[in-house]
């Protein structure tokens, strides 16, 4: 008869090795044990790349010791490789302007570094804004308006009825209210 080889029990039916779940279990995280044993012997301890506590890496590709260390740094990771593919580059407004050829020169807005300023009667940072320009700094002035890339287009609101049907209130046929009424 054949023996369990964890407990020594006659094994029955079609077992061949163990004689329950049990067994193959407790024999199943012994191997797994001694594995671990034997891959620490390949490996010198690294430091974890979240945590910064030593631990024994099981592959040459580790650098997380457990599992919720080695969640984070994959999100991190993954954070970084969504900046690094971002297919538009963040650009500060007019900081274009100066380096595409295609631009138009009168289109790029003048900044005025100034030493005096212009303050609103409602200002609560007057004090400090003048104490900065009296120690040599100086302030940037914005453009008044921003300026048009286009020309200025008169559309009007409301269209009118020769505009919209061909028809003006001095030719001869009569106006839309006039045919039909008002029926506001």
């Amino acid at each position: 008869m054949k023996k369990c080889k964890i407990c020594n029990k006659e094994l029955t039916g079609y077992k061949t090795k163990f004689c329950g779940n049990t067994c193959y279990l407790n024999h199943k995280s012994e191997s797994a044990k001694k594995l671990i044993v034997l891959s620490h012997r390949d490996r010198s301890p690294k430091e974890c790349s979240i945590c910064k506590t030593e631990f024994y890496p099981i592959r040459a590709d580790h650098s997380t010791c457990s599992k919720p260390c080695s969640s984070i740094s994959s999100k991190l990771k993954q954070t970084e490789r969504r900046v690094n593919n971002r297919k538009f580059k963040k650009v500060r407004p007019f900081e274009f302007a100066k380096t595409d050829p295609f631009l138009d020169s009168k289109y790029v807005p003048e900044i005025i570094l100034k030493t005096t300023a212009e303050f609103n009667s409602s200002s609560t940072t007057k004090d400090e804004v003048l104490a900065y320009l009296k120690s040599g700094g100086k302030i940037q002035q914005f453009p008044d308006e921003v300026v048009k890339k286009t020309s200025d287009v008169n559309i009007p609101f409301e269209y009118t009825d020769e505009e919209l049907y061909g028809i003006s209130e001095d030719s001869e046929q009569p106006a839309l209210e006039q045919v039909y009424g008002n029926q506001h």
